[in-house]
């Protein structure tokens, strides 16, 4: 089973390449959609860390000093770093943060940093910023602007050759003038956010219990 129609097809190519027989089945993400909440209050900007990415300490740091001007221009808003429900592996953020404050170009409670769940961070949120990980698709369920940073490359190698085509692509610029995105149509529907009538799995697996019952698979 795969999750969005991008994977069945390329799931799909690989099997038929390696000459391995079977099926793969469309099933939609637990994403815990929910519809917009106009009357929601939006004063949260919330930067995913994700791990290795950026994987310089000068990419964090430029990271870091972008989320800064943008606290600093826009005392309005909260500007969040969430370090996942397992900070441990974002440690490196942390100790980033730490050399800028020790080196007096910020103060400490600029930015604030939170582990935990995504989704307690995403009721407020206005805006959603990552170099590519999971958490851009929590957002969009969400229906929370998201945006994916271009500054530390695109592709496999970056993390982000998923959200080629999304419309979600931008820079450090455009976080710091707050210019966040929603997918376009032909891209959620490819990936993820097709219609749950759509998802064919159970059926698929309805098929394959029969044919094995009637002794047609070996």
């Amino acid at each position: 089973m795969a999750h969005s129609r991008r994977e069945v097809a390329e799931y799909t190519a690989l099997g038929e390449s390696l000459g391995v027989r079977g099926e793969v089945g469309l099933g939609s993400l637990p994403l815990g959609r929910r519809s917009e909440d106009r009357g929601a209050r939006r004063d949260r900007i919330v930067y995913a860390a994700h791990p290795g990415a950026p994987d310089t300490e000068r990419g964090r740091r430029s990271v870091l000093l972008a989320l800064t001007e943008l606290a600093e221009s826009r005392p309005d808003l909260e500007v969040v770093v969430h370090l996942g429900r397992d900070p441990g592996d974002r440690l490196p953020f942390v100790e980033s943060w730490r050399s800028l404050v020790r080196a007096d170009l910020t103060e400490d409670h600029t930015l604030v940093f939170r582990s935990g769940r995504l989704s307690d961070q995403l009721d407020r949120a206005r805006g959603l910023v990552a170099v590519g990980s999971a958490a851009v698709v929590e957002a969009l369920a969400h229906r929370v602007p998201t945006l994916v940073l271009t500054d530390f490359g695109v592709g496999p190698g970056a993390g982000n050759a998923v959200f080629e085509g999304s419309g979600l692509f931008g820079t450090l610029a455009d976080l710091r003038a707050t210019r966040f995105r929603r997918p376009s149509r032909e891209w959620g529907e490819q990936n993820h956010f097709h219609a749950p009538e759509h998802d064919d799995w159970v059926d698929r697996l309805r098929v394959l219990h029969g044919r094995r019952l009637r002794g047609e698979l070996g």
